[in-house]
């Protein structure tokens, strides 16, 4: 909300279900970021608009200007174009938009996967509810553009949470790695993708990243030009001291194997790499998932 905006409205935020309180708070006005505190409580919201939907805060504006409604959600529509009046409904979304329960009027974010975020208004008609482009614009891929190998998994929801998980950090490229300690990949790409999307709607990345067929480790290394190959080693050393070098970095491979991880055969082809280093993360032994999101998540962090 913006200041003007600000200064026009009347919120009145309902908490339900937090310590089982049911409070009604009275705002003259709220400003995005500042702090409102709950009587007869001590629950604190700093920011309405990301914690609306948690807490079910529920926000009545009076007058103009933007933030009719704090929290938007997001939806995916890979049909979306930047020249787009209305959101193509195809049933998918139709579906989602129901389960939205929006009303007119309603603000939500639509993301097509490949950059383009959109600001719709929902707006009742006699065929039901479509959504109205208020504005667009086009996000820049963030860089280092990061590809993650990971080794396939004996448990397929593991290897989907991690998917899950990388899509959240931003992860451009996934790739289900077979190697010699792990061979079949106990689902599907559909899936695969399934999840991805669902993370994408969740957190709001404007980019789905890319989903490879199962892929064997030597076409990962030869196939594939990075200008930084991190492999995930218990002995290696900690990712700081390649700080630099990451900023500099346009493509980055991160590369964990699967349980039991790599065989020697495959570190020594790994090693023979230029632009391979290993990394450790902490000392204690983290299942290969987790390694993959911790690797992942400390190269966001440095750049």
């Amino acid at each position: 909300v913006d200041d003007d905006a600000a200064d026009r409205l009347v919120g009145i935020v309902g908490f339900k279900g937090l310590n089982e309180f049911d409070h009604r708070l009275q705002a003259e006005r709220i400003k995005h970021g500042r702090p409102i505190e709950l009587d007869r409580s001590n629950a604190r919201l700093w920011d309405v608009g990301a914690n609306a939907r948690k807490f079910s805060v529920h926000t009545l504006c009076v007058g103009e200007g933007r933030g009719q409604k704090y929290h938007m959600d997001n939806l995916y529509c890979s049909l979306l174009a930047s020249d787009d009046v209305h959101v193509p409904m195809d049933e998918d979304i139709q579906r989602h938009v129901a389960a939205l329960r929006l009303r007119d009027g309603e603000h939500v974010r639509v993301l097509n996967g490949r950059g383009l975020v959109a600001t719709c208004r929902a707006e009742r008609t006699p065929q039901g509810i479509r959504l109205a482009v208020i504005e667009s614009n086009v996000k820049t891929p963030p860089r280092p553009m990061i590809t993650v190998a990971l080794g396939v998994l004996d448990h397929r929801e593991r290897f989907e949470m991690a998917v899950e998980k990388l899509t959240e950090l931003g992860v451009a490229r996934i790739i289900p790695m077979l190697c010699q300690r792990s061979r079949h990949l106990r689902t599907t790409n559909e899936r695969l993708t399934a999840k991805a999307i669902a993370a994408v709607t969740q957190s709001g990345n404007p980019f789905l990243p890319l989903i490879d067929p199962p892929t064997e480790l030597e076409q990962v290394v030869s196939a594939i030009a990075h200008d930084l190959v991190i492999v995930g080693d218990a002995h290696g050393q900690p990712p700081v001291e390649d700080a630099r070098r990451l900023t500099e970095a346009d493509q980055g491979l991160v590369v964990v194997g699967p349980e039991g991880g790599l065989s020697d055969e495959e570190l020594k082809l790994l090693a023979s790499n230029d632009s391979a280093r290993r990394w450790r993360i902490g000392d204690l032994r983290l299942r290969a998932e987790t390694a993959a999101i911790a690797l992942a998540s400390a190269v966001r962090s440095m750049v």
